[in-house]
């Protein structure tokens, strides 16, 4: 049980670093210049992060709360609306979402850190 509180510790730890450290950096390089790179590669970067917590844990679907099944079945919506010939409206859609989900999955993990 501890090893598992230590893994969520590290994994919450991580998603704040990397939102944080994406909206710091994305911040600076707005100010500086017009580098839409820099942005992206961080929706990429919390984007795996998470994506990567989520399926370790998905193994483990007898414990899941209802808001870990809310937002897997967010995540096939979102899988769906990649596949042609909408795939244009689902990126567009991720630009906006993506933000919004990483802050969902942060708060999610936090929860089932505290319980």
């Amino acid at each position: 049980m501890e090893t598992k509180l230590n893994w969520k510790k590290i994994d919450l730890n991580g998603q704040a670093a990397l939102i944080i450290s994406a909206i710091i950096y994305s911040a600076l390089i707005g100010t500086i210049g017009n580098e839409d790179f820099y942005l992206i590669f961080s929706y990429f970067a919390v984007g795996a992060w998470q994506l990567t917590s989520f399926f370790t844990y998905f193994k483990k679907r007898k414990q899941w709360n209802k808001a870990r099944k809310a937002y897997g079945i967010t995540l096939i919506v979102l899988a769906v609306a990649l596949i042609p010939p909408i795939t244009l409206f689902g990126l567009f859609g991720l630009l906006f979402l993506s933000p919004i989900m990483a802050i969902w999955y942060w708060f999610m993990t936090k929860h089932e850190l505290e319980n």
